[in-house]
């Protein structure tokens, strides 16, 4: 039997759980023979994206693709055919991993053992084989954002290393690389009535002059000091029964010492409101620097070459990789990414960098501050 042979019956099967995700504009299909994975994409994607059954689903969104999971029976004899090389930077954490690649498919795998990820160059579409029921969710969320991300900077949108809110009916982009405090920021601003829009990553892209922010959804990655010094945070987690809805479902709740926290569980901590509407008008760009020591926070203007400059450093995002599947050339995402931020700069708003240490209630009085300053 030929790997053809395999995805052939593959695509025949029926299966238990199937969805619909979409960002409003492109669409991916998810089918699965295990309703647990179903239950862990709708928990991760849910007030981000839309997600849709099967059959309720009527939008018109460009379809990208169509991805299937299955445990597959022999799979051991499937995985025998491939010969695989080990590859550095491979998978969407830039972690490395194991890759066979030919004129008809590109096979990525962290351990063959385990599980496989099969692109189909003619079909483009994407089978995720496994050994056993084991859910992977976080792996799962990146099979259904791939593709979207990868269309998206296609589309005249570049992907920054960022977060981002709307506080105080102004649109916030904080772009950083890590540990700069980004998601500090962004929570503390949470605390006293902000809206969430991003962490870690935020779709920038220009409309009729103006810029405009999109999520992109992905688990708030918090360090275990800034929990500790969010009385919302803290006081919510320190129930165990709210974990649950907190976390990843099949997941832990600290990851590579980070609590990662699903959006949909923010109206939980922060509130009903506390996630802001999709395609904000973006105010202000504010690049942080968290001082833990520093007595006093301080923003300050930059120059539009520095704003510039700071932003483009953010593009690259040391710790994510996006098209790690390929359903576009690099080449072409690397010119419309270059043409994106060309437009970006043209009409960038105005730039600041703050200095801050992390105190919640220090970084609400600041930002309150500077936006009745602007105001005035």
């Amino acid at each position: 039997m030929t790997l053809n042979d395999v995805i052939r019956k593959i695509r025949k099967e029926s299966f238990a759980s199937s969805l619909y995700a979409t960002d409003g504009c492109n669409t991916v299909k998810f089918v699965t023979d295990n309703q647990n994975e179903y239950f862990a994409v709708e928990q991760y994607f849910n007030t981000i994206w839309d997600i849709w059954e099967s059959k309720d689903f009527l939008g018109s969104e460009l379809l990208l693709t169509r991805i299937i999971s299955l445990k597959l029976e022999h799979y051991d004899e499937t995985v025998s055919m491939f010969h695989f090389r080990p590859q550095n930077d491979l998978f969407y954490d830039r972690t490395s991993g194991f890759l066979y690649n030919d004129d008809l498919f590109y096979v990525v795998a962290k351990n063959p053992s385990d599980s496989i990820t099969i692109f189909d160059k003619r079909r483009r579409e994407v089978y995720f084989l496994r050994s056993s029921d084991k859910v992977d969710t976080i792996h799962l969320s990146q099979l259904i954002k791939d593709p979207i991300n990868s269309q998206r900077l296609m589309q005249n949108t570049i992907l920054l290393h960022s977060s981002s809110c709307v506080f105080e009916g102004k649109s916030f982009l904080f772009p950083a690389q890590k540990g700069a405090g980004k998601s500090t920021i962004v929570t503390s601003l949470l605390s006293y009535g902000g809206k969430y829009i991003g962490n870690d990553s935020s779709f920038v892209f220009v409309q009729g002059k103006r810029l405009f922010l999109s999520k992109n959804p992905h688990c708030l990655r918090l360090g275990l000091e800034t929990v500790e010094h969010n009385d919302n945070l803290k006081n919510y987690l320190a129930n165990t029964a709210n974990i649950s809805q907190s976390k990843m479902l099949y997941a832990e709740l600290v990851i590579n010492g980070k609590v990662q926290i699903v959006p949909s569980a923010l109206k939980h901590i922060f509130g009903e409101s506390s996630i802001a509407k999709d395609m904000c008008p973006l105010d202000y760009i504010v690049f942080p620097k968290l001082s833990v020591d520093k007595q006093y926070n301080t923003i300050r203007p930059l120059s539009r070459e520095e704003g510039i400059e700071k932003l483009a450093g953010c593009i690259k995002d040391s710790d994510h990789k996006v098209n790690w599947l390929p359903f576009n050339e690099i080449g072409d995402l690397e010119q419309a990414t270059n043409q994106a931020f060309h437009e970006i700069c043209e009409n960038l708003p105005s730039c600041y960098a703050i200095e801050y240490n992390g105190n919640p209630l220090e970084v609400y009085h600041s930002m309150e501050n500077f936006i009745n300053n602007e105001r005035n």
